[in-house]
């Protein structure tokens, strides 16, 4: 058999290698991306370099390593208006270059818009129903927060309320945030929240003198003008939750403290706080009571508040609110709520 076919025939396998297959392995067709998107592109043959093309425009490109039969790149697409973009891979190789079939993304690059709709101080309990609004083109997940505590997710944004297993939680004060995620991967979380969650303990009871109401008579200077609240201490407290609610419209500035006895002025005063945004919350385990007020009170077990069968004395924890600046609202007539949860 002649040898020379056989060599012309090698040559031409040799001379007319066939261009590399090229496809965009992911993200898949139809996906929502935004940001720095990583792209992977799969081909076969053996290609020297692979870049992703926008349109027409080169978005990115990366030398192959020996022996890879797939690359990661990075399209840059956090500068793109919303909307639709057909993308390709394009593989080079010593014949020249192979383009992958075009693959549609939806770009999106804003974030969703999210409002945690609790009331401000709410008293929560058992499976709490948190009524939340979300506003987005492209739903991912909502997550009620709390520092690296996820108390409830929904993963559709266009969640109108979050299931909160408080009973999983401690009794007290909470800071929940509402986060949310779209598909794309741009974030919201919103502002915290106070809320007050009570499954082992209950509110206590309110007696209020004179009035659940502040007022600032034309006489304010030679009147009493400041409201105080008791509540009866049971005993074994082990921590005081107490917050103060007023309409922040008013722009009134007030002074909220708490204590042992009926007031400051006839009692032990343990913490307080001024505030004109409308609410005020005292959150003081008994641990937490400054030196000062501490040496006032029994010597005993430092793990819990004392108390005793005297309401002037330890028998009531009081709560005191007092106007800042009176002469700058005469006539006025305050609507206020306290509020109490003694901890054991």
């Amino acid at each position: 058999m002649p040898r020379i076919p056989v060599v012309f025939a090698l040559v031409l396998a040799a001379c007319s290698g066939a261009p590399p297959s090229v496809r965009i392995a992911a993200p898949l067709a139809g996906s929502v991306v935004g940001g720095n998107v990583s792209v992977h592109v799969a081909f076969g043959g053996s290609a020297s370099r692979v870049e992703l093309l926008v349109g027409e425009t080169v978005a990115g490109g990366a030398d192959v390593p020996a022996g890879a039969a797939e690359v990661a790149l990075t399209w840059s697409a956090a500068a793109l208006p919303d909307g639709d973009r057909a993308i390709r891979a394009r593989a080079k190789y010593d014949g020249g270059t192979a383009d992958s079939a075009a693959v549609n993304m939806v770009v999106d690059n804003t974030a969703p818009v999210a409002v945690l709709k609790v009331e401000r101080l709410s008293l929560l309990s058992g499976t709490a129903r948190i009524p939340v609004e979300v506003t987005e083109a492209h739903p991912g997940t909502v997550q009620l927060v709390e520092g690296e505590n996820v108390h409830a997710e929904h993963c559709e944004s266009d969640a109108a309320e979050l299931s909160w297993t408080t009973t999983d939680c401690a009794d007290g004060l909470h800071r929940p945030r509402l986060r949310v995620i779209d598909a794309a991967g741009n974030e919201t979380t919103t502002d915290e929240v106070p809320v007050v969650v009570a499954n082992r303990a209950t509110e206590a009871r309110i007696t209020y003198s004179p009035a659940a109401t502040v007022s600032v008579p034309g006489i304010w200077a030679s009147v009493e003008t400041d409201v105080r609240g008791w509540v009866t201490n049971p005993g074994g407290v082990r921590r005081i939750v107490s917050w103060l609610k007023w309409n922040p419209v008013s722009g009134v500035r007030l002074e909220y403290s708490v204590g042992v006895g009926l007031c400051p002025d006839r009692g032990i005063r343990f913490v307080g706080e001024e505030s004109a945004d409308g609410a005020i919350v005292l959150d003081l385990p008994r641990e937490n009571v400054p030196a000062e007020a501490a040496a006032r009170l029994p010597a005993g077990n430092s793990a819990v508040f004392p108390s005793n069968a005297d309401p002037e004395t330890l028998g009531t924890i009081f709560g005191h609110v007092a106007v800042m600046d009176p002469a700058d609202h005469v006539g006025l007539q305050l609507p206020i709520e306290m509020h109490f949860l003694l901890l054991k």
